[in-house]
This record gives structure tokens, C-alpha cells and sequence, in this order.
């Protein structure tokens, strides 16, 4: 039988009828046959469209757009009788999906935006046949993208706020398409939703009847999904506060269990949006309030669990969610000093509620994963993947923050949860479905604490989960690699900049959620390089692992804003390469910049230039605010340090040559006793005492340089050391030598003992620093020991302190004893006078140098700076008429760009096949260049070997700067790009300058 023969004989007179109609008239007259003929229950969708298509969309397009109206009609009338129509029809998908019913959504938008106007009085249900048409095309995802493409979300929102009729049709509209669209709906258009939430939430607190309850259930939408909003903002707003105190007058109410359950929905998404501090803020008895809306929650969940398998559970998804998200929140919430604001009575009955509602959760998770063979292979858009996703991040929040308790249950259920963790993630690569929930994730600082613990250890590295760690922290970076790409760079001053809470929490809430992954992910590996160092010596995962952190820590290097993660990767990679030390033995270039990162991480930590007298070592501004996310890091990073030290000659050698060792004595003999924490301390010492130990002679050198830092620091430390125990005892055993007898004494030695000690080459000068007792040295068999220090060169700003001619007391007593010296080898210097006058006469056919003068008293503050020490030395011996011809790197272009420029005259070899640079940064201040040189000389057999050179970064103002200030005006001083005038070279790599000391 064929769909024309089941067609009812009066819908085929009609189609015949309507067909055959000439006019517009006649096809009035057919319509009026239609409604007498045909009942309702006689048409189905097929006749529908039969009698649609027999209408013919341009008839009906045609009375939508008529503006002549017979006499006495109403001005719609036409547009009401089209629709009506169209109404009739909005039941056939077919229908309601084509171009020419979503061609209209237009009119029908203007329609119900002016239905309050003076016109629409007698066409009210036109209105009403409008909402029947536009609540039919957002049924459909075609229809619903088409009403977004066409503004419907502000006008449906208008209509809402401003009351107009029948708005409560395009509330429920709003409410549709919400919940289909999701939290990207609303994203820029925060304004209009804050509007139709306060219209929505104050409808919804004053009324009285049964709908109260229909609203309940409609804000809880809107809050589900709701853009990101700050809350600083919505905190200086009624409506949450009121709607709170309405919902806790409800839900202390004896009412029914769908209400209840509407209430409860309600009061989870407004404190997941508000916190569960706020809501401590208001009603007569917060704490009374809170307590028990966790144990309702609690209970809902006991209930709805207990002896039930997940497909009965399911049935209650709803509530239970919510449920899980008051538990989720409080259980955060206890980590807080709030709750330490609860009586131990109330603390405890709310940690038995949470581990009653999670114990049901494992045993749930135990009974799926039984009935389930121990897989899971449900679609990811199942709904009972969802639930079982929701039910891991609650046990995710609860284990980072308690795993003593119910551990065998946990260890019972684990398998399963890394098995379903697995599953997501495999399919959330695959990115067919946006919104996946992402369990892995939730799992992260419970796989954290777990891996601490010897049983869940073995049964996560059972689980393969180091692969699965590492697969997923490769695929987290691509995302926030990607985002970071597109991010501008942070200036310099960045922490100086004055900015509002509602600008901060905005700043926090564009960070993407890749960044906290990645910082979870190292945290879980820390525990595991630490407890499982066979594994992390012979798994291959750990050394792509620390390759990953080899190859990506330098990008963040340079990121201010990204500490935090910058001091997990470093970290992390410590822990790493303490295993595997063999492979990086030469220092490639890719290691070198790695520590050299780590080195910043760890020295830009503390300062005493920020401290309000430079007399105390504080934490760095760029550290404070993430402290206590750093701190923990910071030490583990130095021990690591220490720990590769010894292994790697080549690191050893970078520090000592970055000046940190020097930094590290000049602060600690700057500082006041007692102005460093003792932890800190301890970790410098122990810092430097590997440091020492591992390579004697280079570090030796060090100290001797800085004698007076070292002899400043223990004056201070002598107090502070009692016994020879910890690290004190620890580094006298790494110093003691076999050819020095040590001695004790009470005071320790004076300055000139300190210097006598330094000078006879005495290698136990640490023993006089962490000691409260001084050695006194006796040398067998040991030459003096007189070297050419190296000199460490800074630029950094001057403050000159102006000189009074006044001796300081060492001075005098000087100054005493040689005139001694002189008076008793030659008698004739019996008197002052004669002393000065002979002395004079010995320099009057020098001719003064005023300049030379002047810069030598200026850099007499500053005696230890050597480069400027050498170019007043250079402009003193330059002639009149005289040339200088000096040159320096193009530092300018290699500070911006991290590598250095391209060929040239003073690079033009073939041999050398790249130059591989890096930038080590103090207080994000540029220290040290390292340039890896690469070369090729096959008839040498040499391939692609290496060497290394290390330069102080002098930008062309600063030198040009030194140079002003050591020759003056009298000089004429020109700059060269590679012997070409600078107009005629981009980014050459040299400068030289050439400067021509003019005659008087």
C-alpha cells in the first residue's frame, strides 16, 4: 500500500484544493475548507507536509511581509493568520529545519520584542503563535545556532528583565537553550546574564506559590552554566545573599523530596559559584547551617549508593550530582583556616558525614568495576560514564587531602579508576567530543599523596601509570604551549603594577587549566623519583622525561609569571638527572641552558636588596606571593643541585663562573644575625659544602677572593653553631686536610690572624665559618699560595658615598706604624714637615691628569670593578692625539633575540656549523651569556664537537657609558657595526669603538 493510499481522503481534497487556487483569495477560500474538513487526529506528519507544501511558503511569505491590511483590520493581521499556520506545522522536523521557516526567525524575534507596544494590543496571540514557532526551531541544533546567529539570547534576556508579554514563554526559551548550549553560551555577554540572574533570583525569593519551585529549578540552570563571572562583582550584589538565605528558610523547612531536591540543586551551583567562605558570611547560625546541609548531602548520597548498582544510581544522577558537588566543596573547605573556626565537635561530625558519602562512592566504584569485567567500555557520552567520571573526582578531592583512612578500599578500587582514566583520556585526544569530563585530571594530587605510599605505588607502577603521566603532561604542554604562544611578554615590572581584585581574579581565570595539570603531573614524578630510583635509572619513560625537562624549562625561564611552574620542571629534572648523570657528561648545549635556568630558579629565590635595610635576606618579590607553593620546591632544588654536582664537573664550573657563590657569602656577610630563617641557612651551607667538596681547587679560589665576605660571615655564624653537629661537622670532614693540624680556641682569630690565615694558603677557611670556634692552622710542608683572583664583572647602579678626608681607624694605625718605619730607618724624617715636603718634590714633574683624577675617585668606592679599573688604565696611557680601539659583542641584539647574529667578519668560518646561546638572569637582570660553539672539520676527523665561552652582557649604552666616563669630553668617540658605519648594518656582531683623545 502506497503513503498516497494512507493519506486520508480529506487531506488529499484539501492538497487538490489548495494546488488548484489561482489567487491569493482562493487560496484564503481553500484555507477556510482546510479547518472545516480535516480533524486533527486525522493528520500525521506526512499529511502535515503535504498540506504545507500545497500552502506553498511564498503565500505565506507574502502575508508576512504585507504591510496593506484590509480597511478596519488590524495592522498584523496578515503576520497572525501566517503564523498560525506556520504553528500548525511546527511539529514536522522536515518543516522546521528548512531555510524558509529558519528565514523567518527574524520577524518572529521582532514580533515578541515589541509585544509591550500600543500596536500589539489586539494581536496577543500572534505573540503567543511567535514563542509556538521559535520554541519549535530551538529544538533542533540548526535551529538553535540559527536563533544565536540571529541575537535571539539578548532579546529573549530584554524581554525577560523588562517584563513583556509573555515573558515567561521566553524565559523557558532561555532556560532551553542554556541547558543545550552549555557555559560557552553566555561567554561575552556577562552583562545581560548578571541582569536576568538578579531579575530571575528576585522573582524567585519573593514568591510564595508552588511556581517558586519551577524557578528554584530554572536558576539552577542558569548557575550550571554560567560564564565566568568574578566574584568580587557578584558579591556586591543582593540577590546571592538573599537567594541563600532563601534556600537555607527552605531547606530547614518540612517539605517534600522533590522540593528538597530542587533546593538542594539550587544551593550547590550558588556556592560553587560563590565559595563556601561566603556563605559563612550571612543567616543567624552560618556554621549551624552549613553543617547540616553537608550532612544532608551526605546522607542523599549514603542513600542513593548503598546497595545499589550503578544503573539504579543513575536514576538519581541529578540530585546526586549536586550532592557531590556540596561534598567536593567541603571537602576543600577543610583544608582552610574556616573550618579550623569549628568546634571539634562540629569538625568531626562533618569528617564522619564525608567519609561515610566517600565510603559508599568506593563501594560503588567496586561494584561497577566488578560488573564490568574490570573494564570500561561504555560510550564517553554515556550517562553512566558520566556519573562514574563525577564519582572519581569526588574520590580524587577526598584522597588528596586523606589517604590514612580506608586504605585497603581504596587500594581495591584503584586499578579500576586508572583503567577508566586511561579510557577518557585515549578519547579526549581524539577531541570528537567537547566537555568531556577528564577523571585523569581529578585524579592528579590524589595520585600525588598516593604514590608516597608503598602499596598504592606498586599497584599505580602495576598499572602502567608512569607512561600514561607522561603521555598526558606531553599533552597538557601542547595546549598551554600553544596558549602561551599567543600570550603577550610580561614587562619586567610587572609586580609593581597596581591592579584591582576584579582584574586579578580575571587575570587568574584566563590561566589555563593545562598550566595546574602540568604542576600536578611533576608532583606526582617527585615522588616517584625520589622512592623508585632503580625505576627512574632503567625505565626509558624517566629519561624521556628528563629530556622533555631539559628541552622545554629555558621558554619559561624567561616568564615572570609563570614561577610555580618554571620551579617544578627544574626541580623535577634535578631529581632526574641525578640518575642519569652518564649522559650528560659533556655538557651539551641543551643541559647547559637547563641548569642555567635552574641556577636563576634558585638564586633569584632570596635577596637582601629588597628587604627594607638590605640587612636581611627575603624572598624575592617574583616569589612571595606563590611561597608557600615554592618553598618546598626551593629546597628540594638546592639538595638536587647539590646532588649532580659531584657528578658533573661542567655545573660546578658554571656556577662558580656565574658568581653565585660570591652572591651567596656577600649576602650572608651583609646580613644581621638572626635577619635569615635557619632552614635557609642551613641550605646555603650545605650548598656550598657540596660545592667544596666537589671540586676543592676551583672554589678555593672563590673564597680567597672574597676573603672579607667569608671572614664577615663567620663573625656572624660563630654564635650560632654550638657543636660540630649537622653541617658544620658535615663540611669540616670535607675540608679537613691531612697535612693541617686543627686546633680549638674560644674567641677565634682577629682580622690580621683571618688575613695571616688567607695568606699562608690555609684550605680549612670554611671551618672558621660554620663553627662557633675558629681553627688555628699549622702548615706542614706548603708553599705560600699568591694567585691572580678572578674577577666577577657586574654592571650594576653606584652609590657613591661622598668622600670626608676622614682616615678610618685601621687607616690611622697604618698610617701610625709606617711613620714609625720611616722615622726609625732614616733619621732625617724626624718631623711632618719634612715628610710632606720630600714627598711633594718627588711628584712635581708629574703633570696631573684631572680627568684620569676624577674617575679614579669615582671608582674608588668600587675597588673589585675591574673593567672599569682597566679602561681608566687604558685612557690614562692614551696620548693626546692618541687612539683606542676596543669592541664588544652585539649583547643588545643577543639579549632580545637569545642567540647571536648571523655570519660575519669575526664569524665567517665554515668550520663552525652553529652557535647554540643562552642568557642567565638574576632578578631579571641579565648575568652571564654562554655561547655553545659547534664544529665540523672532517680532514681533522672532528664532527660536531663543541666548545664553550661565557661573557658579561654589556649593552652599547652601558659601554659607551664606561667609555664617556673614563675619557670625558675631551675625546671624540665614533661606533662601528662590523667596520661599517652603524646606518649601514642591521644587527651586526660586533660594535667597535674607536676613540680619538683629543690634544688641549
Amino acid at each position: 500500500m502506497s503513503k498516497k493510499e494512507k493519506v486520508p481522503e480529506s487531506v488529499l481534497r484539501c492538497v487538490v484544493a489548495l494546488r488548484s487556487a489561482k489567487s491569493d483569495n482562493d487560496k484564503f477560500a481553500s484555507l477556510f475548507v482546510v479547518t472545516k474538513l480535516i480533524k486533527a487526529d486525522e493528520c500525521d506528519q506526512h499529511s502535515l507536509k503535504l498540506l504545507y507544501d500545497a500552502i506553498g511558503f511564498d503565500f505565506l511569505n507574502r502575508l508576512l511581509k504585507s504591510t496593506e491590511v484590509p480597511q478596519d483590520c488590524p495592522p498584523f493581521i496578515y503576520k497572525s493568520i501566517a503564523l498560525s499556520i506556520v504553528s500548525c506545522f511546527c511539529s514536522v522536523p522536515e518543516i522546521v529545519e528548512s531555510d524558509s521557516i529558519l528565514g523567518i526567525i527574524p520577524v518572529l524575534l521582532d514580533i515578541v520584542s515589541t509585544s509591550d507596544t500600543d500596536d500589539m494590543e489586539d494581536n496577543l496571540m500572534l505573540v503567543s503563535d511567535c514563542y509556538t514557532c521559535l520554541q519549535a526551531i530551538a529544538f533542533f541544533e540548526s535551529g538553535r545556532k540559527a536563533l544565536l546567529t540571529k541575537g535571539c539570547l539578548l532579546k529573549l534576556t530584554e524581554v525577560y528583565v523588562e517584563e513583556m508579554f509573555r515573558h515567561d514563554q521566553a524565559l523557558q526559551l532561555l532556560v532551553y537553550i542554556t541547558s543545550k548550549e552549555g557555559k560557552q553560551l553566555w561567554a561575552g555577554h556577562e552583562e545581560p546574564f548578571k541582569q536576568l540572574l538578579n531579575r530571575l533570583a528576585n522573582e524567585f525569593n519573593g514568591d510564595t506559590t508552588e511556581k517558586k519551585f519551577e524557578l528554584c529549578k530554572m536558576l539552577a540552570v542558569f548557575l550550571a552554566n554560567s560564564p565566568r563571572l568574578p566574584v568580587v562583582e557578584l558579591q556586591k550584589e543582593d540577590w546571592p545573599q538573599h537567594t541563600l538565605l532563601t534556600l537555607e528558610g527552605i531547606l530547614c523547612s518540612r517539605i517534600g523530596t522533590s522540593q528538597r531536591d530542587s533546593a538542594l540543586q539550587l544551593i550547590s551551583r550558588l556556592l560553587e559559584l560563590m565559595g563556601i567562605g561566603w556563605g559563612l558570611k550571612f543567616g543567624p547560625n552560618p556554621r549551624q547551617f552549613l553543617l547540616l546541609l553537608v550532612n544532608l548531602a551526605c546522607v542523599e548520597v549514603r542513600m542513593k549508593l548503598e546497595d545499589r548498582t550503578l544503573e539504579q544510581a543513575i536514576e538519581s544522577a541529578d540530585i546526586l550530582v549536586a550532592c557531590y558537588s556540596v561534598v567536593e566543596l567541603f571537602i576543600t573547605f577543610m583544608t582552610s583556616q574556616g573550618f579550623l573556626d569549628f568546634d571539634a565537635k562540629q569538625r568531626e561530625q562533618a569528617y564522619c558525614a564525608l567519609k561515610g558519602a566517600v565510603g559508599s562512592i568506593l563501594a560503588m566504584l567496586h561494584r561497577t568495576d566488578e560488573e564490568s569485567s574490570h573494564e570500561w567500555t561504555r560510550p564517553v557520552n554515556d550517562r553512566r560514564t558520566e556519573f562514574v567520571c563525577a564519582s572519581i573526582r569526588i574520590l580524587g578531592s577526598w584522597l588528596a587531602e586523606e589517604t590514612s583512612s580506608m586504605k585497603e578500599e581504596v587500594c581495591a578500587v584503584l586499578p579500576f579508576i586508572i583503567t577508566v582514566c586511561s579510557r577518557m583520556y585515549e578519547e579526549r585526544k581524539l577531541g570528537s567530543i567537547s566537555d568531556m569530563p577528564d577523571p585523569l585530571r581529578f585524579m592528579l594530587p590524589a595520585f600525588c599523596h598516593l604514590a608516597a605510599e608503598d602499596a598504592p605505588r606498586k599497584i599505580m607502577l602495576c598499572q602502567k601509570l608512569p607512561q600514561l603521566l607522561y603521555d598526558y603532561l606531553l599533552y597538557q604542554w601542547g595546549i598551554f604551549s600553544k596558549w602561551l604562544a599567543l600570550q603577550p611578554t610580561v614587562a619586567a615590572d610587572w609586580l609593581h603594577v597596581h591592579t584591582t581584585p576584579e582584574e586579578d581574579d580575571v587575570a587568574e581565570a584566563n590561566r589555563p587549566e593545562s598550566e595546574s595539570a602540568i604542576i600536578l603531573v611533576c608532583g606526582v614524578f617527585m615522588n616517584l623519583a625520589v622512592l623508585e630510583p632503580e625505576l627512574v635509572a632503567t625505565d626509558v619513560v624517566f629519561a624521556q622525561l628528563l629530556k622533555f625537562c631539559i628541552t622545554n624549562l629555558p621558554p619559561l625561564v624567561h616568564r615572570q609569571d609563570f614561577i610555580v611552574l618554571l620551579g617544578n620542571v627544574a626541580v623535577l629534572g634535578l631529581l632526574l638527572l641525578r640518575h642519569h648523570t652518564w649522559k650528560y657528561a659533556q655538557g651539551d648545549s641543551a643541559a647547559f641552558r637547563y641548569i642555567q635556568g635552574t641556577v636563576s630558579f634558585l638564586w633569584d629565590a632570596h635577596n637582601s636588596e629588597e628587604s627594607c635595610d638590605s640587612l636581611s635576606l627575603v624572598i624575592s618579590l617574583r616569589y612571595k606571593r606563590d611561597w608557600p607553593d615554592l618553598a618546598e620546591l626551593w629546597f628540594l632544588g638546592m639538595q638536587g643541585l647539590s646532588n649532580v654536582m659531584g657528578k658533573l664537573d661542567w655545573i660546578v664550573e658554571f656556577i662558580v663562573d656565574s658568581g653565585w657563590p660570591h652572591e651567596m657569602m656577600k649576602s650572608l656577610s651583609r646580613i644581621v644575625a638572626g635577619a635569615i630563617d635557619a632552614n635557609t641557612r642551613t641550605a646555603y651551607e650545605d650548598f656550598l659544602c657540596c660545592l667544596l667538596r666537589a671540586q676543592p681547587d676551583k672554589v678555593k679560589a672563590v673564597i680567597l677572593e672574597n676573603r672579607e665576605e667569608v671572614y664577615e660571615v663567620w663573625k656572624k655564624l660563630r654564635y650560632t653553631y654550638m657543636t660540630l653537629d649537622g653541617p658544620a661537622a658535615n663540611l669540616l670532614s670535607a675540608l679537613r686536610k691531612h697535612n693541617y693540624t686543627i686546633g680549638l680556641i674560644t674567641n677565634g682569630p682577629s682580622r690580621s690572624q683571618w688575613e695571616k690565615i688567607v695568606q699562608i694558603g690555609a684550605e680549612d677557611y670554611f671551618d672558621l665559618i660554620l663553627n662557633n670556634y675558629c681553627a688555628t692552622v699549622r702548615v706542614e710542608g706548603e708553599d705560600s699560595m699568591f694567585t691572580l683572583p678572578e674577577y666577577e664583572i657586574i654592571i650594576e647602579d653606584e652609590k657613591i658615598e661622598p668622600q670626608t678626608g676622614k682616615l678610618s681607624t685601621s687607616d690611622e694605625a697604618e698610617l701610625k706604624e709606617f711613620e714609625k718605619i720611616l722615622k726609625a730607618k732614616n733619621p732625617t724624617f724626624q718631623n711632618d714637615e719634612s715628610i710632606n715636603e720630600s714627598l711633594e718634590e718627588s711628584v712635581t714633574d708629574v703633570k696631573e691628569d684631572k680627568m684620569f683624577l676624577k674617575f679614579k675617585e669615582k671608582i674608588d668606592s668600587y675597588p673589585d670593578q675591574v673593567l672599569r679599573t682597566a679602561i681608566a688604565n687604558f685612557a690614562n696611557c692614551v696620548k693626546p692625539g692618541g687612539l683606542l680601539l676596543i669592541d664588544h659583542r652585539n649583547y643588545d641584539y643577543i639579549l632580545n633575540n637569545c642567540a647571536t647574529p648571523a655570519k660575519n667578519i669575526y664569524y665567517n668560518s665554515n668550520h663552525i656549523v652553529d652557535i647554540k646561546t643562552s642568557v642567565l638572569c638574576v632578578n631579571r637582570r641579565p648575568t652571564l651569556v654562554t655561547m655553545d660553539y659547534i664544529m665540523n672539520i672532517p680532514s681533522m676527523g672532528i664532527e660536531h664537537e663543541s666548545f664553550r665561552l661565557s661573557y658579561y652582557p654589556h649593552r652599547l649604552d652601558e659601554f659607551k657609558g664606561l667609555l664617556k666616563e673614563a675619557f670625558g669630553d675631551s675625546c671624540k668617540h665614533t661606533v662601528f657595526g662590523d667596520f661599517k658605519q652603524l646606518e649601514e648594518i642591521t644587527d651586526p656582531a660586533f660594535y667597535i669603538h674607536l676613540v680619538e683623545k683629543l690634544t688641549e
